[in-house]
């Protein structure tokens, strides 16, 4: 027709006819299977319970009448599985009647081009408008699309709430799965002894973020998939991320409190301590096996609470990484399933987009969970590092008969030849150096320490979270390590003894860190600069002359690997 009758527009009629027979044969259908969903009236039902959704007003042993006015959450989908599947039916054809009419007016601006190539006065071709931008088609699907994500929104936030409400089982073993994610760590073996898990809550929410978005895209509207997607970044950033806070905080950064929670404090190590010694003085009596089967129950549901709050707190770490997935998907399907360069193409890749915000908000409530965690910890830090150094204040505290018989016995710091620990002194002569050589330093016990205080976390957390705390655990040490240090003397042996322990320091943080990013010592400095810089004032205490202070420190800053400022640096030699 485009090529016999072109000059008589006969291929444009034809086009206009085929559309207007078909819009006069589909719009009655879908007006009737509008009147037989009771799309409007749905529509409307669905809008207000999400606003109650959204503000919050649902309590937890209802459904804010989802079941009563829309419809069971199975049957739901169902609807909504079949208006998707009518939208896209329609799609389908009006991309078809825009691409024939793009097709026919390709054809005549070759014809127009090529009966003109000879004559440069001819006008350019101007495309012809066959059928109207917008048609009573177009407006009836985009009507239908508007009701559809309406009731997919109330759908997406109803399954969300129902995951909520099923957090009365937060005890139950089964409420856990294995950890979806994992790190690229360099030790096959370490990655092994792991178990860390997450919670159901995060999978049940996600695949529904993930069928609804993922279903709108399928219907080929951008109007429609731009609408879901912003709805879907709006019930992932304020709901479901309060609750995934409110989770990490409550139960699981407040159960992991060393001492009064889950994991090893002063009174839980005294305890444990007492009965060992309890347990050799009763003799070889029946008590000591079964106290020893019970010891060892005991261990097992500690760790597994350990476990179940660290979940807690990996769940968030974990919707870091499924909004990452969720936002490769739908970009792969803008590329796969719409027309590329088109206006709602590119307002629907913007809308997309909007979920990398709401993936930053999940981030840094991760790092936020972290620094909690890690604030509690604190206390108990610092009595592991002035125990282990032997400041004034914790000269009693935690001191084991070994030890108290060591420190009274004279030696270096305190501790004897016979003894097995050694508290910080880098006042060191020759012979009190060879004695420092076949004793237990104090880093060793604080290296001791610190592993039975954080091991449950490192099994438990999630790669990225452990890696975080670490760092910042390694960091407050560091902090407390260097206000004694600057209050100690040392002499050139005394230094040489400082060197080393800073040494097994940094080769005990970085063999507990899991990324493959921190497999140099310069990247670990780098993350964690209070470290960074008791190694530098290993390097300046080891300078043989004061001259060459200037050119070591100018050949590391040049490096990156100085933080010291020159003031503090003279100030301490």
């Amino acid at each position: 027709v485009s090529h016999c009758l072109y000059r008589a527009n006969g291929d444009v009629a034809v086009i206009r006819l085929v559309h207007d027979t078909c819009s006069e044969t589909v719009l009655p259908i879908w007006r009737s299977y509008q009147r037989q969903r009771q799309l409007g009236s749905v529509r409307r039902h669905a809008e207000r319970i999400s606003d109650l959704y959204h503000q919050g007003e649902v309590d937890p042993d209802s459904d804010g009448g989802f079941t009563t006015h829309i419809g069971s959450l199975p049957d739901v989908d169902s609807a909504m599985e079949e208006a998707a599947m009518c939208i896209q039916h329609a799609e389908s054809y009006l991309r078809f009647v825009q691409h024939t009419c793009d097709e026919v007016n390709r054809a005549r601006q070759y014809r127009h081009d090529k009966s003109g190539s000879s004559d440069t006065e001819t006008p350019a071709y101007k495309p012809m408008e066959i059928l109207p931008p917008s048609t009573s088609l177009h407006e009836m699907v985009a009507e239908v699309g508007g009701q559809y994500v309406v009731i997919e929104r109330c759908l997406l936030l109803a399954g969300m709430h129902r995951a909520y409400v099923a957090e009365s089982n937060i005890e139950d073993p089964k409420y856990y799965r294995p950890l979806t994610i994992r790190s690229a760590s360099s030790s096959a073996m370490t990655q092994g002894n792991r178990k860390p898990l997450q919670s159901v809550l995060i999978e049940t929410c996600f695949y529904a973020a993930q069928r609804g978005t993922q279903r709108a895209f399928c219907t080929g509207h951008t109007g429609t998939a731009s609408a879901m997607a912003n709805f879907c970044a709006e019930a992932l950033s304020n709901g479901f991320l309060e609750v995934l806070r409110h989770r990490a905080e409550d139960y699981g950064v407040a159960l992991l409190k060393p001492g009064d929670g889950l994991l090893v404090g002063s009174a839980n190590y005294f305890s444990t301590a007492t009965s060992i010694i309890g347990g050799r003085q009763t003799g070889t009596g029946g008590t000591s096996g079964a106290g020893a089967k019970d010891s060892l129950e005991d261990a097992e549901r500690r760790n597994q609470k350990i476990a179940q709050a660290c979940a807690l707190l990996n769940d968030v770490q974990v919707a870091v990484h499924n909004t990452e997935q969720l936002m490769a998907m739908l970009t792969d399907a803008i590329t796969k399933g719409f027309p590329p360069d088109s206006h709602g193409t590119e307002q629907l890749r913007l809308c997309v987009k909007s979920l990398s915000s709401v993936q930053d908000q999940f981030k840094a409530a991760a790092d936020s969970s972290i620094e909690s965690l890690e604030s509690i910890m604190k206390p108990r830090i610092r009595s592991i590092v002035g125990e282990s150094v032997g400041t004034e204040n914790s000269s009693t505290f935690m001191v084991s008969p070994v030890m108290k018989q060591s420190n009274q016995s004279g030696g270096i710091g305190g501790g004897g030849a016979g003894g097995t620990t050694s508290r910080m002194n880098y006042n060191l002569d020759e012979e009190a150096y060879n004695l420092l050589q076949l004793s237990e330093g104090y880093m060793a016990h604080l290296s001791a320490l610190l592993e039975e205080l954080i091991q449950p976390l490192r099994q438990f957390l999630a790669p990225p979270l452990w890696d975080n705390l670490w760092i910042s655990i390694v960091g407050t040490t560091a902090k407390r390590l260097e206000t004694l240090l600057r209050k100690t003397n040392f002499t050139s042996l005394g230094a040489l003894a400082f060197d080393s322990d800073m040494r097994d320091f940094m080769t005990l943080t970085r063999d507990l860190l899991l990324s493959d990013e921190y497999a140099s010592n310069a990247a670990v400095t780098k993350a964690c600069v209070p470290l960074g810089r008791l190694v530098q004032m290993a390097k300046l205490l080891n300078i043989d002359e004061v001259e060459d202070v200037l050119d070591v420190v100018s050949s590391l800053k040049r490096k990156g690997n100085w933080d010291w400022k020159l003031e503090d640096a003279q100030t301490f030699l």
